[in-house]
């Protein structure tokens, strides 16, 4: 994210990135150098991709719009492709054992932005380091399959500088998918040893070894330029990228209009209508749920009746209907993009359906009748029950004023409690909220990424449930090698999650977003990231 100077190298570096193949092994003799100024005060291209980022260290970063302007930085063994299929990155070529049980990743030649070259001994250091239990990585539970050493470091090790090799406890068919995450990218040791926190803050100790390199940060801003030490650079089109940082989405969407920027990923529900139908909008199935999450700590909310009630009395089709994005409202947490044992199945239609999402009369005489069986009929002695949304984004505000619209029908009263997305994010971890507006993507097309979050160690735990049968079961589905049984497994934990009303399914995910027409080459992974690395502009 942001400016200063053009990307150019004198002659005698240029001879060396040419021949970066041969001569990686001549340590630090590669440099990022700006030995031009550049001749313009704008940067090439400015992008909406998300909010404030609240760290961009990578094991501290979970969100998406977070995780798609953390990969304009670095790139780790696989990435998605823009049909959603898992592609080599930093690998090369990678081996699989016979028995599934251990990867072997051949490196390919490539450089850190400070001209250093990028190791196997890197991604050793990063993954151990993800998987610290100091760290505290939101994410640390993707690595769970990987196997432990009798010290109980991942057993995971640097054969040589350019071989990486992971053996895992168990076989999995997703590990792969695991390997195009942010826990998953290589990280320099000696910077943030040097560094300590501070390392993830400033342009000049932002070691990196992505497409860009971060030249300047603001609360409100990031500026990228192009790195001319990725191994990929020639496919780097965009040399100065800024990304504009915000949450607001009708602020972003009139930004569009003027063509201040040329991508937003907020679009007002609003103004879905007016965009319909344009080459600029672009509509994106993702393997995730928006639900409301019921802290299981707060007092108000410690009878499951009540739970039940708000769930049931939640207008899903109105509510589907106001977003204008042609989702599916939700008739359970796991949505039908997930297949269950073999693809010629979806979760969704073995698990069936908790309520009729569409029984709109149904569902609010039940929700009624939950009340008078709490105790509370007509809401009668309950408090009026905070409802957590964050401020900045009027789709946030408008769910949440439909719920509270919703709830007034059979009785409960609802107090907004608007919060900025850093601070939303943050009250979410540490359980700072009663109820609260709340989503999932998968980090991979299988189901047990949707749960794996309820665990009670989990730092992304949206409930914050301590239930030893629960983390069981999570724990038999992530390490069994027989996919029925996993299967199995899940559909236990989501009877657990829905029959208790620890969440309340809304509907099923779908991400808009606007690019203009000058654009190409920038795409939406199924799991809701957006990758503008390769953007190309015409005039």
């Amino acid at each position: 994210m942001k400016k200063v100077k053009w990307l150019c190298f004198i002659m005698p570096l240029c001879l060396l990135a040419c021949c970066l193949v041969g001569c990686l092994e001549r340590k630090g003799e590669l440099k990022n150098e700006r030995a031009e100024e550049k001749t313009k005060n704008e940067p090439d291209a400015t992008v909406i991709l998300g909010p404030q980022m609240e760290n961009m260290d990578p094991i501290a970063i979970h969100i998406d719009f977070e995780m798609s302007m953390l990969f304009l930085f670095f790139e780790g063994l696989m990435k998605f492709a823009p049909d959603g299929k898992i592609i080599p990155a930093m690998a090369e070529t990678y081996d699989v054992s016979d028995d599934g049980m251990t990867y072997t990743f051949h490196l390919r030649p490539s450089a850190w932005s400070d001209g250093k070259p990028v190791t196997a001994f890197d991604f050793a250091y990063a993954w151990q380091r993800a998987a610290t239990p100091k760290e505290a990585a939101p994410l640390a539970n993707l690595l769970d399959d990987v196997a432990r050493n009798q010290d109980g470091s991942l057993a995971v090790k640097a054969v040589d500088e350019k071989t990486f090799e992971v053996k895992l406890a168990t076989p999995i068919p997703y590990f792969l998918d695991i390997c195009t995450s942010s826990v998953t990218v290589p990280l320099r040791e000696d910077i943030i040893e040097k560094y300590g926190n501070a390392w993830s803050k400033e342009g000049s100790t932002y070691v990196c070894n992505g497409p860009f390199m971060l030249e300047k940060r603001t609360p409100t801003t990031l500026d990228a330029l192009k790195n001319e030490l990725y191994w990929d650079k020639d496919n780097i089109k965009v040399n100065w990228l800024r990304a504009n940082l915000t949450m607001d989405d009708k602020a972003a969407e009139a930004a569009f209009r003027r063509n201040e920027v040329l991508i937003s990923v907020w679009v007002p529900s609003e103004s879905l209508d007016a965009w319909y139908g344009t080459p600029e909008l672009n509509l994106v199935d993702l393997m995730g749920t928006i639900c409301v999450a019921f802290n299981s700590q707060a007092k108000e909310l410690q009878n499951p009746l009540i739970r039940k009630a708000i769930t049931l009395a939640i207008n899903r089709k109105e509510l589907v209907d106001l977003f204008k994005l042609s989702q599916q409202p939700a008739s359970g947490y796991i949505g039908f993009v997930f297949p269950d044992v073999t693809r010629d199945k979806k979760f969704r239609e073995v698990g069936g359906d908790y309520f009729n999402p569409l029984d709109v009369e149904g569902n609010l005489e039940q929700a009624k009748e939950a009340l008078v069986e709490s105790g509370h009929p007509n809401g009668k002695g309950l408090k009026t029950l905070d409802l957590m949304m964050i401020a900045e984004n009027s789709s946030h505000k408008q769910l949440a004023e439909k719920i509270q619209e919703d709830l007034t029908k059979i009785g409960i009263k609802i107090n907004m409690v608007s919060v900025d997305s850093v601070t939303s994010w943050a009250n979410i971890r540490k359980g700072n909220y009663v109820m609260t507006r709340w989503g999932w993507a998968a980090d991979f097309p299988h189901a047990l990424s949707m749960f794996t979050i309820f665990h009670s160690k989990s730092d992304s735990n949206p409930i914050h449930l301590k239930d030893l049968k629960l983390d069981g079961l999570i724990e038999r589905a992530r390490i069994t090698s027989n996919q029925e049984e996993c299967m199995d497994l899940l559909h236990e934990i989501e009877d657990i999650l829905i029959k208790n009303y620890y969440i309340s399914p809304l509907f099923y995910g779908k991400k808009a977003f606007l690019a203009s027409t000058k654009v190409k080459g920038v795409y939406a992974t199924p799991a809701g990231l957006l990758d503008v690395t390769r953007m190309q502009i015409s005039n």
